[in-house]
Order: structure tokens, then sequence, then C-alpha cells
């Protein structure tokens, strides 16, 4: 079963963002370059999203866990079942994407912010996730 991947909120302008950079290089250096690499990572891994949008189980973490970086937030929200989806783009930042899983039919991307902080997911990174499903709720609902 695929799962429709939705982009929310922020999401839109980080991939325009993301691949405006990447156009750029190519035409700028005539290959890809680190913004390159990071929308080829991007895109790769959304894909990935459309058929396994769930964290791996505990026994399948770690160096060798296959990407994309899911895991699911437990700090800091009110949502049951949040999510982020980690992009470790070097240079180009430390990408979080927030989702929930919308009546198993759905990938919301809610939210994208830079992580330059260590440890969980600080409350205003989450807020605007959390508001974003809100107001998806109710507009779905109508």
């Amino acid at each position: 079963m695929a799962y429709d991947v939705q982009a929310l909120g922020n999401v839109p302008m980080f991939e325009d963002w993301l691949f405006n950079a990447a156009t750029q290089g190519w035409q700028q250096r005539g290959r890809q370059g680190i913004w390159g690499k990071t929308a080829d990572q991007y895109i790769r891994q959304r894909a990935i999203l459309e058929y396994n949008p769930y964290p791996p189980e505990e026994s399948q973490t770690g160096r060798d866990a296959v990407p994309p970086s899911i895991k699911q937030v437990y700090r800091n929200t009110e949502l049951e079942e949040l999510y982020r989806w980690g992009i470790d783009g070097a240079k180009t930042g430390n990408h979080r994407l927030l989702f929930v899983i919308h009546e198993r039919q759905k990938v919301l991307l809610l939210h994208h912010f830079d992580k330059t902080y260590n440890g969980a997911i600080r409350r205003p990174d989450i807020i605007p996730a959390e508001e974003c499903y809100e107001t998806y709720g109710t507009n779905d609902s109508k």
C-alpha cells in the first residue's frame, strides 16, 4: 500500500528553496554540489516514506539503519503519533521534518526546521507542526 505524501505548513517553501539551491549549484558548477546531494537525498527518502513511513523496530536501528532516519517524537508534544524525519545535509544543515500519519492513508509533512542543537526536539519547533495539523483536521472535516 502506498501512502499519499502531502507537504503542508512550511514544507513546500523548504522544497522550493532546496530545489532552487540545487539547480543553481548545477548551473554554476556544471555538476552536483552539496545542495544537489541534499536534494537527491530528500527525493529518495521521500519516496521511501510513500511505502514505509514508520520508524524501524528497535532491533533495526543503529548505524546500519536504512534511510530515512525516522523516529517517533515523545517529548514536548501534544500529538500522540508525531514523527520526525531527519536529513543530515552536512554543510546545508541538519534538517528535520515533522509529520503524522493521518487515517493510515496519508503522510502529512507538517513542518521543516534546521535543528542546530543537540538533544530532544524543543517545544518551539513542535508548535508549528501541531498548529498545522490542527488546521488540516479542521479543513479536512469540511
